[in-house]
């Protein structure tokens, strides 16, 4: 026993392997430290620029629709969960908790995150580490423009771009779809969307290389603006299936009821006295050459078969009516239509089209090489499905206060909208 008690006190082998061994084990909490630490701040860095979209995001959208605390709460988690590039539901979701906290004018919305993760060794020196926790403040300031609103809260391609080259352009102002499918707004290859904001009821279709800004998904929906607007009654006939096809020649005609619709043709010009204009059982049909022209007028479509059509080759130069029933309203559509029937411009001259198109039922169809609204103050389409196909540059401006035809209530907005983070 004294023996082998003496060779083992005395035996060197190992002892340089035993004391690396020992040496090592405070520099691998060490080297697994500093990658923590460096982990822990990207992780942090990332977590922050997620609630900061959060946060900016949730408050952009409480500016534009009525939502409640519950809501506030379900689109700032969406946002956390997209910046972190986690799906709602998974584990991973599972180790983040947000929470959110609005003023009673929801202008200004707070978003605070915590996040679990697991490091290599700093959780078992401390656990002060975890988890992350981070937060993020937006104010708003005034109401953001929107100018084109599709009301369809389920159909796929509510806002559809089917063919190119066409361009939409919205100016200063907000496209909004209701639809919460996941191809809610869908466009194809060599199609261009641009706008200050575009938001989806659902998701969106196609390369991202066409819309500027990518769109919000997600979104709740925005109620119609003009629900309120109370519809003109069509009184009797005043005219029966009005066509002018003579050409060069211009007529001028007067408000009221038009049973059968109006019809133009060849390189006759229409010009319309200020007014309401009543398409009953019948379309307003604009077609070979000729011009339609008026201002402060509006139209209202009443029957299955009334509708427009701006065919290729007219011009159309309209504005709204400044006071009445229809103040700021172009085209208003009964709202006991049948749904999605087309209404359709073609034309490649209706750069002057200031007012609202109202189609509460329709689907707003723009084709052909048209060049529409460039030249108008401001334009505004609240639709129940819109499609734009091949060749079309539609311009929506939102200019205002440089028009003397008023805005409807729920319709733009000030202009002056500003999300910042406030802390």
């Amino acid at each position: 026993m004294k023996h082998w008690l003496k060779k083992l006190l005395t035996d060197t082998c190992g002892n340089i392997a035993l004391s690396t061994a020992i040496a090592a084990v405070p520099l691998l909490f060490a080297m697994g430290g500093a990658t923590d630490y460096t982990l822990l701040h990207q992780q942090k860095s990332n977590l922050q620029q997620a609630v900061d979209s959060a946060a900016l995001a949730t408050n952009k959208e409480a500016g534009l629709t009525s939502i409640n605390d519950t809501e506030i709460q379900a689109i700032a988690e969406n946002y956390v969960y997209s910046g972190m590039g986690i799906s709602a539901g998974s584990d991973a979701a599972s180790n983040l908790t947000v929470t959110t906290t609005a003023s009673s004018d929801q202008t200004e919305i707070t978003v605070d995150v915590s996040y679990y993760w697991t490091p290599f060794v700093l959780h078992h020196l401390s656990t002060a580490v975890l988890p992350i926790r981070t937060s993020a403040t937006a104010t708003r300031a005034g109401s953001e423009n929107v100018c084109i609103i599709a009301l369809d809260t389920s159909s796929a391609e509510t806002i559809l771009m089917s063919a190119s080259p066409s361009t939409l352009t919205a100016n200063d102002c907000a496209i909004y779809s209701n639809s919460t499918s996941s191809k809610s707004i869908s466009a194809v290859s060599g199609t261009a969307m641009a706008a200050s904001t575009t938001y989806s009821g659902g998701g969106f279709n196609g390369p991202l290389v066409i819309y500027d800004p990518e769109p919000i998904t997600d979104s709740p929906n925005i109620d119609d603006p003009l629900i309120g607007r109370a519809q003109p009654a069509a009184g009797a006939c005043d005219y029966n299936d009005f066509l002018h096809d003579q050409s060069g020649v211009t007529v001028t005609i007067k408000p009221g009821t038009y049973c059968g619709g109006i019809t133009t043709k060849s390189t006759a010009k229409l010009v319309l006295e200020p007014g309401i204009y009543i398409m009953k059982d019948g379309p307003l049909l604009i077609s070979g050459n000729s011009t339609i022209e008026g201002d402060n007028v509006g139209f209202y479509f009443e029957g299955d078969k009334s509708v427009f059509l701006f065919n290729a080759s007219t011009q159309v130069i309209l504005t709204a009516p400044k006071t009445g029933s229809m103040s700021g309203i172009l085209f208003f559509e009964d709202r006991n239509a049948p749904a999605n029937r087309e209404f359709t411009i073609k034309s490649h001259d209706a750069e002057r089209f200031e007012g609202t198109v109202y189609l509460k039922k329709g689907r707003l169809v723009v084709d052909k090489a048209s060049k529409v609204g460039q030249k108008s103050n401001w334009t505004a389409f609240v639709v129940n499905q819109l499609e734009i196909k091949k060749g079309p540059q539609l311009v929506i401006n939102s200019d205002y206060s440089a028009s003397d035809v008023p805005v409807p209530q729920g319709v733009g907005g000030n202009g002056t909208t500003t999300v910042r983070l406030s802390r």
